[in-house]
């Protein structure tokens, strides 16, 4: 076999691996999506369904859900934060009722 035939036999190798490569990809991208590629009317069927996502109502309802979970993040947040304002108020609360007579003997002599 002369050096052209063995490369020629090399790149057409390295051709069906990459395609096998690049099949077997795509094929398990769809399956990640839902989609079954063995029959493909199905899954032009399915394709048809997922475009039918992409509508400007669906677009509208994710923007919407996009606006809520920021506000109940914030909602969150917000407890939180209020929640650890009156947990340090009440110890300094309870810090002063526990040492009252001690600032009322050293403290405001009267």
């Amino acid at each position: 076999m002369s050096e052209k035939d063995e490369q020629a036999q090399i790149r057409q190798s390295v051709e069906h691996i990459a395609e096998r490569a690049a099949s077997k990809a795509v094929r398990e991208t769809l399956i990640l999506f839902g989609i079954d590629a063995n029959d493909p009317i199905k899954a032009q069927k399915q394709f048809a369904a997922l475009g039918s996502l992409a509508s400007e109502r669906t677009l509208a309802n994710l923007e919407f859900l996009d606006r809520f979970h920021t506000a109940t993040d914030r909602v969150a947040d917000t407890g939180w934060q209020t929640f650890i304002r009156v947990i340090v108020t009440a110890g300094l609360g309870l810090i002063a009722i526990v040492t009252k007579d001690y600032w009322l003997s050293h403290i405001w002599k009267g």
